[in-house]
């Protein structure tokens, strides 16, 4: 019954974040403390099972974040035109590591700091 209730409390804040399944992943890790993770899921109709992998795709987010921040640095003390192989042999000339060009391109390609054409 109480189950019941808190999820038809959560229905309500659902109505305001339909269909935005990272708000609604970000509200089931916030306050997992607070209401019963089944609840919080059948509520967001977010399935039991998935939440779980949600929260280690999120630990493994951070993995790149120091190749982007390298991407960056090599943008704003050259020049934003570089592209991922200028990128790439600054990146090995300053701090002596290798990254794949593969990597380098996704790196870029998800943080929108593709080389700007110049006209």
């Amino acid at each position: 019954m109480k189950l019941r209730m808190q999820a038809k409390l959560l229905q309500n804040f659902l109505s305001e974040v339909e269909g935005k399944v990272k708000l609604k992943s970000h509200f089931i890790e916030r306050f997992h403390d607070t209401y019963p993770v089944k609840a919080m899921c059948e509520a967001f109709e977010v399935s039991r099972r998935g939440y779980p992998f949600w929260r280690m795709f999120q630990k493994e987010m951070p993995r790149d974040q120091w190749l982007g921040d390298l991407i960056v640095e090599c943008q704003q003390q050259c020049n934003p035109a570089y592209g991922i192989r200028r990128v790439r042999r600054w990146i090995q000339r300053q701090n002596e590591k290798s990254v794949k060009p593969k990597a380098l391109l996704r790196v870029m390609r998800k943080t929108k700091l593709l080389a700007q054409i110049r006209r």
